[in-house]
């Protein structure tokens, strides 16, 4: 048998009861993932996809330039990232989004008018 890590078991056992309490899509699953916070999270998990680098990278360079980044604290690049893809989605991915499904909306219920109703 080959060599592993001391609890590495467990990760896997883990991930099995996590998956099979998600997928009743009650009690835990609804605890952990049905709740406001993790709601955003999850909406708004594209902007952090896209700009999770930019502020780890720049609280490196610019807020914290004579340390190592392993010395800086993980709260203070994750804080940064949130904040960051925060004010994207709520400053940009929401609005467009809105407003995108408003214009094919109004394309659709234009593609509906029959041609002699239109004056």
């Amino acid at each position: 048998m080959p060599e592993t890590q001391p609890g590495f078991t467990h990760y896997w056992v883990g991930g099995a009861v996590l998956i099979v309490g998600l997928y009743q899509d009650k009690g835990l699953g609804r605890l952990l993932y049905g709740n406001p916070i993790a709601m955003w999270l999850g909406n708004g998990s594209y902007a952090l996809y896209l700009v999770h680098a930019t502020p780890i990278l720049w609280s490196m360079y610019k807020v914290y330039p004579h340390t190592a980044w392993s010395q800086l604290p993980l709260f203070v690049m994750v804080g940064i990232a949130l904040a960051v893809s925060a004010v994207i989605y709520d400053g940009f991915q929401r609005p467009a989004r809105t407003w995108l499904r408003s214009l094919a909306l109004s394309r659709r219920r234009a593609q509906d008018v029959p041609a002699a109703a239109v004056p």
